[in-house]
């Protein structure tokens, strides 16, 4: 799947978890289109074409459960980090029906993203020189 597809995928799971007039709307249709990258940033804590690439790099790296490739997850588990909220709020902002499923699958997530650390952040010296004191 292209980048392109992705991001608008993207953009029309967020609209669903934000409300239809906050993002696609403007993404898709690009009116607005900063107001509308402030606000997926604003709840995911970066931009689309971000969840994009690294809905990509979950897939090439095989990190996620056959049956657990739903976009939708990938951004409750964003949201969760950018806002860290409890499980009850959080549920009522992704429009998830239970906290068990919301926990599940933002856990399953989670993980995944932090087994991407070894291929997305760099360890070059230089990048982390600071530590050496």
């Amino acid at each position: 799947m292209s980048l392109i597809n992705l991001i608008t995928i993207f953009s029309r799971i967020s609209s669903v978890i934000l409300s239809k007039e906050l993002i696609v709307q403007d993404v898709v249709h690009g009116n607005n289109l900063r107001g509308a990258q402030e606000n997926f940033r604003a709840f995911f804590g970066t931009t689309v074409q971000m969840c994009a690439i690294l809905w990509k790099q979950l897939n090439d790296h095989s990190f996620l459960p056959e049956r657990s490739h739903q976009h939708k997850h990938l951004l409750w588990a964003l949201m969760f980090l950018k806002i860290y909220g409890t499980e009850h709020v959080m549920v009522k902002l992704a429009g998830c029906k239970s906290e068990k499923t919301f926990r599940k699958w933002t856990n399953v997530y989670i993980i995944a993203l932090s087994n991407l650390t070894s291929s997305v952040v760099s360890s070059s010296a230089k990048n982390i020189s600071f530590l050496k004191g």
